[in-house]
């Protein structure tokens, strides 16, 4: 059969036409691709310029295939461990060693204790290490025992200052409990007991010339949170009146004389200079849930439930809000995750969301992220980059390139 000139053309034309179709589905489809990609990194549809979107997403890239290899550290699931990190180095306390690891996996030394059940903190300087619900506090200073003692009564909760002091809550028969202050040599400044309040904290300011004590107030018939301000003779000089039925559990310093205190509704800020003792500000989060908190470099990080629709999918199941010291929102980061808790460090927040870790600054910005392989238990810094994720089973010290 002959064809005409007409209709040569008209038949390669549509071979075109047919190649051109197949292009762009394919170019469909990997945008389809590309964007579910997008949402597993957690980009913001509603806010983020599409310059954006390429920029971030090819760094992300980029960091995941140079990451360098995490370490591994080995857990017992039957043994009761408490970590931090310290000039560098994972700590890791069981009931009969505190021990400094490098990010090696390689143990570098080892004190000996006799704790039930071990609790951690650090000062830029000290460790302190004590068992919760018995009576050893061991205070540790590089490798080796700065002071240690041992109490007469049985510990309710500890902390240690920025600038090294000691504060203890202990059981007191005859009280709700007493409040004891050491300084850095391990000599007692005072020891205050109080009958009427159940006493849940006791911190010093970081620059260490007062102490703020947290107790549950039952004097109104209903429980609240009230704060004694004390000087570190333990004299009384201010108090936070309590709100009936408003019971804050937490209390972070946000600045030297900033304490706030967070429940899972509202955030509150009190500051000590104030004569009238008032609430600086507060902030309630109506008919939602505030997860987890974390305060560094006068920020507070807040998850809260709850939020806003997120362009091309559905809203964020959590909102990580960024706070500054007058209580104003400075950023937000839409997270499609439920929150277990948050750790700060400078002006980076790591959000641990169960198996993953998401890395917020304090511009609202993502700016890394790690996956673990099981439930996350909690999260520590050695610096911006590196950290220490710990899990039931072991310890991961890994790297994310921001």
């Amino acid at each position: 059969m002959s064809h005409s000139e007409e209709d040569v053309k008209v038949g390669s034309t549509g071979g075109k036409s047919n190649v051109i179709v197949f292009f762009l589905l394919l170019l469909l489809i990997a945008g389809v691709a590309f964007l579910v990609y997008l949402k597993s990194q957690n980009f913001d549809f509603k806010s983020v310029r599409i310059q954006d979107i390429f920029k971030n997403s090819f760094h992300i890239k980029a960091h995941q295939e140079t990451k360098q290899k995490d370490t591994v550290i080995p857990c017992d699931e039957k043994e009761k461990y408490a970590f931090t990190t310290y000039k560098d180095n994972l700590i890791k306390c069981t009931r009969d060693t505190v021990t400094g690891i490098d990010k090696s996996g390689n143990e570098l030394w080892s004190v000996p204790i006799s704790m039930s059940n071990p609790k951690v903190k650090k000062s830029s300087a000290d460790l302190l290490v004590y068992d919760l619900g018995g009576r050893e506090v061991v205070i540790i200073n590089g490798k080796s025992v700065k002071w240690n003692k041992k109490l007469d009564n049985n510990i309710i909760n500890a902390d240690i200052s920025e600038s090294g002091y000691v504060s203890i809550v202990q059981e007191l028969k005859g009280y709700k409990a007493a409040v004891s202050v050491f300084n850095l040599q391990g000599n007692e400044f005072f020891t205050r007991s109080d009958a009427d309040n159940f006493v849940l904290g006791a911190q010093v300011s970081p620059n260490g010339k007062y102490v703020a004590v947290h107790m549950l107030d039952m004097s109104g018939g209903v429980a609240g949170t009230s704060i004694s301000f004390m000087n570190m003779l333990g004299t009384p000089f201010a108090a936070r009146v309590p709100k009936n039925g408003e019971v804050f559990p937490s209390l972070w310093y946000l600045k030297e004389d900033l304490l706030v205190g967070i429940n899972d509704s509202s955030v509150f800020c009190m500051d000590r200079t104030s004569k009238e003792q008032k609430e600086k500000w507060k902030q309630e989060f109506k008919d939602r849930i505030v997860y987890s908190s974390a305060a560094s470099s006068g920020k507070l990080f807040i998850a809260v439930s709850g939020g806003e629709k997120a362009g091309l999918f559905n809203g964020a199941s959590t909102e990580i809000k960024v706070l500054n010291a007058d209580g104003k929102q400075a950023a937000q980061f839409l997270l499609h995750d439920k929150v277990i808790n948050l750790k700060a460090y400078g002006d980076v927040a790591a959000v641990n969301a169960g198996r993953e870790v998401y890395l917020i600054n304090s511009r609202g910005k993502l700016v890394g992220k790690y996956t673990s392989k099981m439930d996350v238990n909690e999260v520590h810094f050695f610096n911006k980059q590196e950290l220490a994720v710990v899990s039931k089973n072991n310890v991961v010290i890994t790297k994310i390139e921001q």
